[in-house]
């Protein structure tokens, strides 16, 4: 089964623990934790970050697909490290648009 980026990006999110912010609580290694946020945010996040992926499936590719309930969604990942910390905040928000229901579908969360 192939996966596309956007989902592995979220499963990664969902599977992971904050990154560096809970590194040590968790026994994360810290290269590990870092490596991730270059991954995600391009390079390092430095004091905010912001990254965004979007996928929408063409008629064709629904076609092929016709159990396939997502037509799009779009995922937003933001790091940031408040004045007052010295470790990463992480939110997301996902936003989905399905195939057959009218209306746009949301969810968000943090840690950190």
């Amino acid at each position: 089964m192939r996966h596309s980026n956007l989902e592995r990006t979220a499963r990664a999110i969902g599977s992971k623990s904050a990154s560096e912010a809970h590194a040590q609580e968790d026994g994360i290694d810290k290269a590990q934790a870092d490596a991730f946020d270059v991954r995600m945010f391009t390079k390092p996040p430095g004091n905010k970050a912001y990254a965004c992926f979007a996928r929408r499936y063409d008629p064709d590719h629904l076609a092929r697909h016709p159990k396939q309930k997502v037509s799009a969604m779009k995922l937003l990942v933001a790091a940031e490290i408040p004045e007052e910390e010295k470790t990463y905040n992480y939110s997301f928000r996902l936003g989905v648009r399905y195939r057959h229901r009218w209306g746009d579908f949301d969810s968000s969360g943090f840690c950190g």
